[in-house]
């Protein structure tokens, strides 16, 4: 595949040999595209760990890629590019938090009409909350690597509609848990 004239991977024989092969090199641009697909664009801490991980693979086993590795990887896929994204964007919450702030002061005012009718004491009324977890997640902007797309939007996605680990607490409304 060529985008804007040049291939989408470089056979330049000439210098030093290359750290990847271009089976290998295709291997981590699949993998890329897999996790910005999902959801997870990749940081250089990721891209170089993949890299990594099939030079170990080898028989023998090579050494780690350099430091200028990653910045000629980059150079020669032009397929790829960095960006500077990328807020978490949940959907559902999104148009909750466009609704109208009377439809959760009619929420709470049906509430407490069932309250007053049945008699509940707060001992008797429970919260429950969960919360989606995932190790290393970051509330800020990240430097990520994503496929060159015109027209884009690219956006992480939330944890409310994905597998992850789980945090649930309950407590009622007199301070129980």
């Amino acid at each position: 595949m060529k985008l804007f004239g040049k291939p989408d991977f470089s056979d330049n024989s000439r210098g030093r040999p290359r750290n990847l092969d271009e089976a290998e090199e295709k291997a981590v641009i699949a993998y890329i595209m897999w996790l910005e697909r999902a959801g997870f664009p990749c940081n250089q801490q990721l891209i170089k760990a993949a890299a990594n991980d099939l030079r170990a693979s080898r028989t023998p086993p090579a050494a780690l890629v350099g430091d200028g590795w990653y910045r000629r990887f980059l150079r020669d896929n032009p397929q790829l590019q960095k960006k500077k994204l990328v807020r978490a964007f949940d959907r559902d919450r999104a148009g909750f938090e466009a609704g109208d702030i009377s439809d959760l002061e009619q929420f709470y005012a049906d509430l407490g009409m069932v309250v007053e009718e049945r008699d509940i004491e707060a001992s008797q009324m429970f919260n429950a909350d969960e919360c989606g977890i995932r190790i290393g997640a970051l509330r800020k902007r990240l430097k990520v690597i994503i496929m060159k797309m015109f027209n884009t939007k690219h956006e992480v996605v939330t944890f409310s509609n994905r597998e992850s680990s789980m945090m649930l607490r309950c407590a009622n409304a007199a301070g129980c848990e």
